[in-house]
């Protein structure tokens, strides 16, 4: 299966500016991979297996080719796994900015995109570096379905 990856966080991957070289370790990436290259917000919402079970969104600012995940579960419902794009609730609740960014302003319009998603789908928004938020969250060997 091909790996999907932004064009633009992978050139920025081997190329990235110098306050983000420390979030790049080449040899987690520099593999050979197939990956399958999307273009930004022309390949917004791509839905992985054509079923809808797993689409991707552009949600760039912490880096310029981040993506999340929309994971749609049949009985639990969608899960959005935004990863760095949303590091705690505090970013999606407070509109608090994350602390490490390639640029805030793109932060910005990714954390309201989710809360677009949340309303729209009931999405349930996971965060990427929440300790008190993973708390509520169901805990190996407890999963969602």
């Amino acid at each position: 299966m091909r790996s999907p990856v932004q064009r633009s966080e992978l050139h920025y991957a081997y190329v990235p500016d110098f306050f983000m070289k420390g979030a790049y370790i080449r040899k987690d990436f520099d593999k050979p991979v197939d990956w399958l290259i999307l273009n930004g917000w022309d390949d917004d919402r791509f839905d992985l297996f054509g079923d809808g079970s797993i689409v991707t969104y552009f949600t760039p600012g912490h880096t310029p080719g981040h993506q999340s995940i929309m994971v749609n579960l049949p009985k639990s419902g969608p899960m959005f796994l935004a990863a760095d794009s949303c590091y705690t609730l505090d970013n999606l609740n407070n509109n608090i900015l994350s602390g490490l960014a390639w640029n805030f302003g793109e932060s910005v319009k990714s954390v309201e995109k989710m809360k677009a998603l949340q309303k729209l789908y009931g999405a349930q928004i996971v965060t990427g570096h929440d300790p008190e938020a993973w708390k509520a969250f169901k805990q190996a060997p407890k999963y969602y379905e």
